[in-house]
């Protein structure tokens, strides 16, 4: 099946002006998220999308790519409607959707933002869109480590967390691929995954963690963990 019918689901079901989709690897979020927002664009007059990323690049391999395949496959896509240098489809009740990264348009309004994997763009390049945007917010991302949406925005707002499990599209093998990850992290995968003396491998457990469970986890290649700071220097330190 093509379509991520559990994901679309869970996250339609948000009612909050801000919906902030939590996830681990292969949940389906963006292409939930973009489902969502085609469906809006095609049954809505004027209704003004944008679709924001860090680069052009990151929107070219990912959120735009995904869109113009859901808009293929489901045999929605009319070339003359897609306007390629400036990344924007126009459907044929004057709704558009387009796509940027956040140094090119940030001044513009709109009435739906999507933010694909928010934790790359700065929280000052969201407010800005934020605050001129008068209609849903969408945030995605994978908690590779906290950052401005646990700390500014999840408060406020409608959050889910999404794993491989909600993506009924999902094939066999890309699923054992992920699972293998949980051997690999403990020696017993089945006991308490939060004991220190079942880890077996603690980038596997972070990796596990973040892309299987959707949870918050710890940044890759850290070399300090956990710490705290202090008002002066420690005299025995060099």
């Amino acid at each position: 099946m093509f379509i991520r019918t559990k994901s679309i689901n869970k996250i339609a079901a948000i009612s909050e002006r801000v919906k902030v989709v939590q996830g681990g690897t292969s949940a389906g979020k963006t292409f939930a998220i973009l489902c969502l927002l085609i469906n809006k664009a095609a049954k809505n007059k004027g209704i003004e999308i944008s679709v924001v990323s860090e680069s052009i690049p990151h929107l070219k391999r990912g959120a735009l790519k995904d869109f113009l395949k859901i808009m293929k496959i489901t045999k929605r896509f009319n070339p003359e409607s897609y306007h390629k240098t400036d990344r924007k489809y126009t459907f044929s009740n004057g709704s558009y959707i387009e796509f940027f990264s956040p140094e090119s348009i940030l001044g513009a309004r709109r009435n739906i933002l999507y933010v694909n994997e928010c934790n790359n763009i700065s929280f000052s390049d969201y407010h800005q869109l934020a605050i001129r945007t008068d209609g849903e917010i969408y945030l995605d991302y994978n908690p590779s480590f906290e950052f401005w949406v646990h700390k500014n925005v999840v408060a406020d707002s409608g959050f889910i967390i999404l794993t491989y499990k909600d993506n009924n599209a999902l094939s066999d093998v890309i699923i054992k691929e992920i699972e293998k990850s949980i051997f690999k992290a403990y020696h017993n995968p089945k006991g308490d995954l939060t004991d220190e003396k079942n880890i077996k491998s603690s980038y596997w457990a972070n990796w596990w963690t973040v892309y299987g469970l959707g949870q918050v986890g710890s940044l890759d290649g850290v070399i300090f963990g956990d710490f705290k700071s202090v008002q002066n220097f420690p005299a025995d330190c060099k």
